[in-house]
């Protein structure tokens, strides 16, 4: 598709309401590499926002995603020099270290290639680089907005926690389950929600250093979307 000036994608939407593109493989919806290699048609100028959300963008595709917006503004600042050396590499994605440790390594390499522009020539610089907004927790965040849950929409950043970086709801979980754990360790006797097993306070042993926010973000997850106890246990034990 390299040799056309513009490209369209064909979209469905199915009866929950969400929308996919037909096309397989190169689609806005691809994996890291797919995403780099698509643009918008059309560049637009930047101003002082559109160039804040430009960096932040940055700091994502990097993995600098759990600090607040200025923070992240400030790391790609610091990191300018780093940014720019990776074009001293012949080959930067098997050469660049400080490329390597990019969580998303296409798609920072494409914002880099974009923010070199801009250092060389900032008052003419225009982009067409689509900047990706995640949510936290979606399934959660439509929940608590039908609700009007102000302490569920702290949670998942559908109203402002109070704090400077965005909540975290899988690490919330995973805090309160590790505490959870402890406790039961710590108080364990007959009564025991696990007294089934002999060797009860060793299992939590065992279990206790695995909890993590990536051990429990897909039961979370899942949970809005009807994910049962059954589900939720196999997501675990996988």
């Amino acid at each position: 598709y390299q040799d056309y000036g513009e490209i369209y994608f064909v979209w469905q939407i199915d009866f929950r309401g969400r929308v996919y593109p037909i096309q397989t493989l190169l689609n806005p919806q691809g994996d890291d590499r797919v995403k780099s290699l698509l643009h918008f048609a059309q560049k637009k100028s930047v101003d002082a926002k559109a160039l804040q959300w430009f960096k932040i963008h940055g700091a994502n595709c990097y993995g600098e995603d759990k600090i607040s917006f200025d923070d992240r503004v400030k790391w790609v600042e610091s990191h300018s020099e780093e940014i720019l050396h990776i074009f001293e590499y012949e080959n930067p994605l098997q050469e660049s270290i400080f490329l390597g440790k990019a969580n998303k390594k296409y798609q920072f390499l494409a914002f880099a290639i974009e923010y070199k522009r801009y250092i060389h020539n900032p008052k003419a610089f225009q982009s067409s680089l689509p900047i990706a907004i995640d949510g936290s927790n979606n399934g959660f965040q439509h929940i608590s907005a039908l609700l009007r849950d102000i302490n569920g929409a702290k949670k998942v950043n559908v109203l402002p926690s109070g704090a400077d970086v965005p909540a975290d709801i899988y690490q919330e979980v995973a805090k309160q389950t590790k505490q959870i754990l402890q406790k039961e360790m710590d108080n364990f006797d007959a009564t025991s929600v696990i007294k089934q097993e002999e060797d009860g306070r060793s299992f939590i042993k065992d279990i206790l250093p695995l909890v993590n926010r990536s051990m429990v973000k897909k039961g979370v997850m899942t949970d809005s979307y009807g994910a049962g106890l059954k589900a939720k246990t196999e997501q675990i034990v996988e």
